[in-house]
Formats: C-alpha cells, sequence, structure tokens
C-alpha cells in the first residue's frame, strides 16, 4: 500500500518543481523585457537628444561693422550705428551696441518728429538700378518725440533678420529703417521713413550659398 503512496509524492514533486521552473522562467522573461525596453526607451532618448544638439544652429562669428547717415540731408532723421552681426543658417542676428540718432533741422520744418521704430532688413539691387529691401526684422520700439537738433542714444537693441539658407549674402547689404511721423504739419500723422546703409560689400567675407 506504500508504494502508490511514494508514486504519488514523487509525481506531485515533479509537478511542482515544473511549475516553480515555469514560473521563474516567466520572471527571467518579465525582467527581460523590462531591461529590454528600458534599453529602447534609453537609446530614443540619447538619440532624441543628440539630433536635438545637432539641429542647434552652429555658433557663428560676431563681426562688427558701423553704418552712419549723419551726413544724409534728405531725411529729418538720421543716424551712427555701432554693432555686430551673427550669421545662421535661417537668420542673421544684429546687435546695435551703440546707436545715436540725430534729427536734422529742416528750414520748412519746425515740428517734432516721432519716431517710432527702429528695423533692420536686407537690401538687394533691382534690375531697374533701384533697391529694395529683401527682407525686414521685427520693429524695435522707440515711441519718443524729438525736436530739430535733438539727439538720442537708445540701449542695446537687438534684431533678427529672417532669410533662406539659400541666399547668397554677397548680393545683400543692411538697411536700418527709422519708421516715424511728422506731429505738427499741413499732414500730422504721415509715416516718414529715413533709411541708413550699410558698405554694400558688408558680407563679402561670405563665399558661398551656405552662409
Amino acid at each position: 500500500m506504500n508504494k502508490p503512496t511514494t508514486i504519488t509524492t514523487s509525481l506531485i514533486n515533479t509537478i511542482i518543481i515544473q511549475n516553480m521552473k515555469k514560473q521563474i522562467d516567466r520572471i527571467n522573461s518579465s525582467i527581460i523585457n523590462t531591461l529590454s525596453l528600458s534599453l529602447l526607451i534609453s537609446f530614443i532618448s540619447i538619440t532624441s537628444i543628440t539630433n536635438c544638439f545637432a539641429q542647434t544652429p552652429k555658433l557663428s562669428p560676431s563681426i562688427p561693422f558701423q553704418i552712419s547717415s549723419l551726413d544724409n540731408n534728405s531725411f529729418i532723421a538720421t543716424g551712427l550705428f555701432n554693432g555686430e552681426l551673427k550669421i545662421y543658417p535661417d537668420f542673421i542676428e544684429v546687435t546695435l551696441s551703440n546707436t545715436m540718432i540725430k534729427i536734422n533741422n529742416f528750414p520748412d520744418y519746425k515740428g517734432k518728429y516721432l519716431l517710432q521704430s527702429i528695423r533692420i532688413g536686407l537690401g538687394e539691387k533691382l534690375d531697374n538700378g533701384q533697391w529694395s529691401i529683401y527682407s525686414n526684422s521685427l520693429p524695435q520700439m522707440i515711441n519718443k518725440a524729438f525736436s530739430p537738433n535733438d539727439t538720442f542714444q537708445p540701449p542695446q537693441l537687438n534684431f533678427l533678420i529672417p532669410k533662406n539658407p539659400n541666399t547668397y549674402l554677397p548680393n545683400n547689404w543692411l538697411i536700418i529703417t527709422l519708421e516715424g511721423s511728422n506731429l505738427i504739419d499741413s499732414n500730422p500723422g504721415t509715416i516718414g521713413n529715413c533709411y541708413s546703409h550699410s558698405q554694400r560689400d558688408i558680407f563679402k567675407f561670405t563665399t558661398n550659398k551656405s552662409n
């Protein structure tokens, strides 16, 4: 009578051991899957971070410049602009670190001039020999009224000029636009833009369309 009992007990032990192995295999498989998922997530994260850094614009050297229209008597508002620019694939960063704006004394105009804003763009030559502004920055607001012979020194001004990555910059130059209006005149509020041009070869150092 004891032998059948022994066989049954042995069979049960075998079944228990097999079940324990299956449980261990399941646990190991779960651990492996979890580790694999963690490694995959880590790889995706590292790849995303790497791509993010790869897409960050390369640092551009600072190029100093000076633009002056003080000797231009055609405009009521003239200026002397000292700053620097940096070129990136999709935009040009321009910083005016030292600016002096002067209001000319026109004999036939004694009213005040409201300087509303300053913006900087890229000039281009047209087929008819004239020029136009190819791309402009957003304006930096001034909104300050001046009398003839007044001068004004704003704080540092920063601009971003959008551009196409394939733009051939040696064909362009910087144009600073002083946007304003007269306050006392037969037609008050008339917009009167005043322009200051850089040298036409300000971008001569760029040698290919990737700049």
